[in-house]
């Protein structure tokens, strides 16, 4: 028994760590090298389309999403998702 670590937290701590999920994709760090100027657009197009849809400044909502989703993907976002994707599968191969 360590005497500064008291014997009650040591067994709380090892209830706790009994009970605790651990989420496939918790340590997977996304790697953006080959989509970063992807990236770089799709934030462009976040801080120009969706933030004034956020803070509700956009009178058409519904056409406003639509700008919002036409200029996501002109910026790249599904080249992103897919880079994304072969990532995580390639993570979880290795597990």
């Amino acid at each position: 028994m360590n005497v500064t670590f008291p014997q009650e937290a040591a067994d709380l701590a090892k209830v706790w760590e009994g009970k605790v999920y651990h989420y496939p994709l918790e340590t997977f760090v996304f790697n953006n090298a080959d989509v970063k100027t992807e990236v770089a657009n799709v934030s462009n197009v976040m801080l120009r389309y969706a933030i004034p849809l956020e803070y509700g400044v956009i009178p058409d909502i519904d056409k406003g999403l639509a700008e919002l989703n036409k200029q996501m993907k002109a910026a790249g976002i599904d080249k992103i998702q897919a880079e994304m994707q072969k990532q995580i599968d390639e993570f979880l191969a290795k597990r």
